[in-house]
């Protein structure tokens, strides 16, 4: 089912897409040194959207909100074809890390 579909037939629902572009082996150990698995967030609930960034930051990620559920399909676009490029060369225990400043 395609993503956006969930979003419409939740109606009124709180849909918050985030954990997607992360393995569960990353999940249970996102620390690489001294930095943490960053967390892509989408969404147009902005309090949900809290709720899933304070769940990252418990569970040790790094949230990093990207929006509304309009970016949904560019996250996925971008994220899926570089994930499944790495995971021959590295395995199921990598992740992506935005670095800022």
């Amino acid at each position: 089912m395609r993503r956006l579909e969930v979003i419409r037939l939740a109606k009124h629902g709180r849909v918050v897409k985030a954990f997607h572009a992360v393995a569960w082996e990353v999940l249970g150990q996102p620390q690489f040194g001294p930095s943490r698995a960053t967390i892509f967030i989408t969404g147009d609930d902005e309090e949900a959207k809290q709720v899933v960034a304070q769940l990252c930051r418990d569970i040790g990620c790094d949230p990093l909100d990207v929006g509304g559920a309009e970016n949904i399909p560019t996250i996925e676009t971008v994220i899926t074809p570089l994930w499944r490029l790495l995971l021959p060369r590295l395995g199921r225990d990598f992740s992506i890390s935005i670095l800022r400043r």
